[in-house]
């Protein structure tokens, strides 16, 4: 008897992450539960990210869209994949560019925003930051020199709240009450 293709869950990783996650390798957890629970799991590094190659000072909302349709176009090729069967689990900036990811392409049957950010950056960063940044050319946050103009001006093409209204698949969410850098009511944008 053939083996059936297994659905396919990919953890996409947030700002300064890889694909470990961060901290105690929660990514590496969460692929091990998936697959015992009879789902491919897949882990990657955005470019400047991680084992990637890259300046991560090079990376901006349309390069980790475009590295997260590469990857799941070539991972899909695999033969023990259900290509139409795709989940994904966002944790941080991993969550916008998952939700982001969505709009435009069907094969996504779930989000999980894991303390996921969903707000837009003239949203997400304060009006001093982006002064700083336009001052001096950047500006820096978690002790990155990073928020450049070009991730800024990149940033500014995206509108979450749109791809939000028009979503029809399932998005969960998990958010922890006290974190401060992603907090819960960046999830209750999502209704």
């Amino acid at each position: 008897k053939p083996r059936e293709k297994a659905p396919l869950v990919v953890l996409v990783h947030g700002w300064s992450g890889n694909s470990l996650g961060v901290w105690n390798a929660f990514f590496v957890k969460a692929a091990r539960a998936f697959v015992k629970s009879d789902f491919a799991a897949l882990r990657f590094d955005f470019r400047g990210s991680g084992n990637s190659e890259g300046s991560f000072e090079d990376q901006t909302i349309s390069s980790m869209l475009l590295d997260l349709k590469h990857v799941l176009n070539q991972i899909t090729k695999h033969e023990a994949i259900n290509s139409n069967e795709i989940y994904l689990v966002g944790h941080s900036q991993g969550g916008y560019i998952s939700i982001l990811h969505t709009a435009k392409d069907k094969r996504i049957k779930a989000v999980i925003l894991w303390m996921g950010r969903t707000s837009d950056l003239k949203d997400f960063w304060s009006k001093t930051t982006l002064d700083d940044m336009a001052r001096k050319g950047y500006a820096i946050w978690d002790e990155y020199k990073v928020l450049n103009k070009k991730y800024v001006a990149d940033s500014m093409k995206y509108r979450s709240e749109t791809v939000l209204r028009k979503t029809k698949i399932p998005v969960g969410m998990i958010y922890g009450e006290f974190d401060t850098v992603v907090p819960p009511s960046e999830g209750l944008r999502v209704k």
